[in-house]
């Protein structure tokens, strides 16, 4: 049977980093990533959210030099370890930031496709 993984259109990392996040008149600051695709995040905790909340985030990439990536997003997903956030909106900077880090993280780049 095939998993919930296995279904996805999108190349997903395993990619740790912290994010803030404001979400259903809620704000979050300094919450960890578990993964990252062009076109989503899932980030770690209990953030007491509902499925269809509106976000705006604020990923940090740590570094040689601080980076901020900003999207728009809504909440897709919800488990006993996190949030699943679609992005419905991002900037051309970070989206070439968030194809980076798919091409980089990921176990085999050569073979992805769907984020050129």
């Amino acid at each position: 049977m095939a998993t919930k993984e296995e279904h996805r259109k999108n190349t997903r990392v395993h990619f740790e980093t912290l994010i803030d996040l404001t979400c259903g008149g809620k704000s979050f600051t300094g919450c960890e990533t578990d993964n990252l695709s062009t076109k989503g995040v899932f980030v770690l905790g209990d953030m007491d959210l509902q499925i269809d909340d509106q976000c705006n985030l604020t990923l940090h990439l740590s570094g040689g030099q601080n980076i901020v990536l900003s999207m728009k997003g809504t909440v897709q997903r919800i488990t006993d370890t996190g949030v699943g956030i679609h992005f419905t909106e991002t900037d051309l900077d970070s989206f070439t930031h968030l194809k980076n880090i798919i091409y980089y993280n990921s176990e085999n780049p050569d073979t992805i496709t769907d984020i050129y």
